[in-house]
């Protein structure tokens, strides 16, 4: 058993069941959704023009003023009550998240272009990739830049985990 969402450029997002079945929808207007997080609470953020926060069992939502200066194109949730935004602003930001509101209460500068995915790091760090080729460890509490990591020979796109099994 199980769900998943996925978020749609014409302002939707639909939970489906593992049969595939549309469990709910929402239509957001506000200029097209580009990513969706699962935090760690259960809600359901997304993020494009704006941040919203979406409680499923209620089926209500609040957005957020985002503190970007474009769109936010990935989320992060690292533990409850914070969320990470990256934008096309170049900018991490960090959120603490509450029932119904929320605020940005760091931003991490060091990319050059468009942050486009962003992982958690044990407790205190996130990596992020940027089109600007480069991969970031961050130290969430500093809000420092720990290390770079450059090898792609282009815009890196996404990050994910690997099991230490591979096939």
């Amino acid at each position: 058993t199980g769900y998943f969402a996925s978020v749609s450029g014409n302002d939707s997002m639909i939970v489906w069941n593992m049969l595939f079945e549309c469990l709910c929808g929402c239509y957001c207007k506000n200029g097209g959704i580009l990513c969706v997080c699962q935090m760690q609470d259960g809600r359901v953020a997304t993020g494009g023009k704006d941040l919203k926060i979406f409680n499923l069992k209620t089926q209500t939502f609040f957005s957020l003023q985002t503190d970007h200066s474009g769109s936010i194109g990935s989320l992060c949730s690292i533990k409850p009550g914070l969320l990470v935004t990256g934008g096309a602003d170049s900018q991490i930001k960090i959120w603490r998240i509450g029932l119904d509101d929320g605020y940005c209460y760091k931003t991490l500068k060091g990319h050059k272009d468009y942050v486009r995915s962003i992982v958690p790091f044990g407790k205190r760090k996130i990596i992020s990739c940027s089109w600007d080729g480069s991969i970031k460890i961050w130290n969430i509490d500093s809000g420092k830049c720990e290390n770079t990591i450059l090898g792609h020979k282009g815009p890196v796109e996404a990050l994910t985990w690997l099991s230490s099994q591979r096939q």
